[in-house]
């Protein structure tokens, strides 16, 4: 059998214009190639993971385009689905049984579960048309995410924090700011320097109705305790304090489900 001629231009559209929303069926019948050709293909054209008939995604597709890495799906079972409750079906494919998440189940699940999702690793549209309240917490992800930095301090840091420990006027969550690190990665470089001076303590350190209001509204919609300290205006150290004291744990899925059974 003679090599396939190579792609036209037609041909290409085609595939651009169907990739997600005919099967992989449909176009091999189409266009009269193997599903290996149209797989190489797919990946010279750049073309989004496949959403077979536009409903669902395998498992392993799912994890590699929400997370950016290809690995850890047995880990990510458990996680997601086990644990946290994402609904993940099973479907028989070429004779053999894959699991796959139906999109509405999972951006369902995605709301109630942004804490355990960084979205500024996902590229926009990779799944298709997105929930309108994504957008926004991608652009917190994007700022959390600059906060969680393992690059080693360097000596203008080092000055800049020194510097601005000794005005005597910031607190953590103003620190964190300024310095781009976490309240966790400053309290450390502190003590890894030996510095006397200490961030200020917050003017109203009091937790009003309305501050606690806005942090279990935060911890039910998913939100980490970075962002709900920044809706506060504390630190993510002073978020996480608060709530070890009230619930005597941080974690965030034994509060969720404190609050829930509370709310019934």
């Amino acid at each position: 059998m003679g090599q396939k001629p190579n792609w036209k231009p037609s041909e290409k559209a085609y595939l651009s214009e169907n990739w997600g929303t005919v099967s992989m069926g449909g176009l091999i019948r189409t266009l009269g190639r193997s599903e290996v050709a149209i797989m190489i293909m797919v990946q010279r054209l750049g073309l989004p993971p496949f959403l077979e008939s536009g409903e669902y995604i395998s498992f392993n597709r799912l994890i590699k385009t929400v997370t950016g890495k290809d690995k850890n799906y047995t880990h990510k079972s458990i996680s997601w689905g086990e644990k946290r409750g994402l609904k993940i079906c099973r479907k028989l494919r070429n004779r053999k049984r894959i699991k796959v998440v139906y999109l509405d189940d999972f951006w369902e699940w995605a709301e109630k579960n942004r804490a355990y999702i960084d979205f500024s690793q996902m590229e926009p549209l990779s799944l298709g048309v997105e929930p309108d309240w994504v957008s926004a917490q991608r652009e917190k992800d994007f700022y959390q995410h600059s906060l969680k930095r393992t690059d080693a301090w360097t000596p203008v840091e080092d000055s800049r924090l020194k510097y601005l420990l000794k005005k005597h006027r910031h607190g953590y969550a103003e620190l964190e700011v300024e310095l781009q690190r976490t309240s966790g990665a400053i309290q450390r470089r502190i003590l890894d320097l030996g510095l006397k001076e200490r961030p200020v303590k917050a003017e109203d350190s009091k937790w009003t109705d309305e501050h606690l209001d806005i942090l279990t509204a935060g911890i039910l919609g998913g939100d980490s305790y970075g962002a709900i300290g920044r809706m506060l205006g504390r630190s993510e150290k002073a978020v996480r304090g608060k709530v070890y004291n009230i619930f005597r744990t941080e974690n965030a899925d034994r509060v969720r489900t404190a609050l829930q059974s509370i709310a019934q």
